[in-house]
């Protein structure tokens, strides 16, 4: 507690953690930290001691927060968490159905087959690695996601989603009620450079209408044999760090010798108090 109030760049990664910590995980790296555990990191500090924050996320590369005139706010970094609390490929459900349209970007989604393991894994990790590392021009205009396609094959239906065709690949666009399937056209990069440049005719999800989110919820819990709404569990998918600059350290010690010193005055004079009891009872 004292170092996470000991300057202002701390206090206001706290404040943000407290505000926003029903949405996403918080951490804070201790001075103690290893420059091999910082290299982890990749920070852009070079180690040298500069503060930074960042999102990190398993097999992924952080995303660090870059505050405006290197004068860090709440508004500016409850910002940054908000934009970045996705994973690079999400586990697509109604828990965050709403949330991922809410993005108003299209969303490629990769649905399984959980009777071809190898198959769906394969689609799902070259997904991954293009969502990671594909051409930033193409790249940059998705979200990335995964669906079971046995679990959830009534919803996938509505998108022309066909059992015998699993695993797939296609992309939703959830804020315009439209999608893209083409299940000749194989290949991850292959498939998304086609959706980009106009190359796959976009359909209309059937019943498009106003509420088209609400509907979708609701086919959703329906084919679900226990609605996710009744048990909710936790996954932790990314986390945002802050690591304190030589300067935030540099207080945080002061903050911690002050308390430390605070504490051993007290038990001084209460082991001083005790020592002039013991004094009176002999006497």
């Amino acid at each position: 507690e004292e170092i996470s109030q000991s300057t202002t760049y701390l206090q206001v990664f706290q404040q943000v953690a407290r505000k926003l910590q029903a949405e996403a995980t918080f951490g804070l790296l201790g001075p103690d930290a290893a420059k091999v555990d910082l290299a982890k990191f990749a920070s852009p500090s070079e180690n040298g001691g500069g503060k930074f924050i960042t999102k990190l996320e398993r097999d992924a590369d952080g995303k660090f927060f870059s505050a405006p005139n290197e004068e860090v706010n709440s508004v500016d970094l409850i910002s940054f968490v908000r934009e970045h609390n996705v994973a690079l490929v999400t586990e697509l459900g109604p828990h965050n159905f709403r949330s991922m349209g809410d993005r108003r970007m299209p969303v490629a989604i990769a649905v399984r087959d959980p009777d071809d393991a190898a198959k769906s894994d394969a689609l799902v990790a070259d997904l991954r690695q293009f969502a990671k590392n594909g051409e930033p021009a193409i790249r940059n205009r998705y979200l990335y996601a995964k669906m079971d396609g046995k679990r959830w094959g009534t919803f996938l239906s509505q998108f022309s989603i066909e059992q015998s065709n699993l695993p797939e690949l296609f992309v939703l666009d959830i804020a315009n009620k439209k999608y893209f399937e083409n299940s000749t056209i194989v290949g991850v990069e292959k498939f998304l450079t086609a959706v980009a440049k106009g190359e796959i005719e976009e359909r209309e999800q059937e019943g498009g209408s106003p509420g088209f989110l609400k509907k979708i919820e609701q086919v959703f819990v329906k084919h679900t044999a226990l609605s996710v709404f009744g048990i909710v569990s936790l996954i932790i998918l990314s986390l945002f760090l802050v690591l304190p600059g030589a300067e935030d350290l540099e207080a945080a010690t002061s903050a911690v010798a002050a308390a430390t010193a605070s504490n051993t005055s007290g038990v001084e004079m209460e082991n001083s108090k005790d020592e002039k009891d013991e004094s009176k009872k002999d006497k």
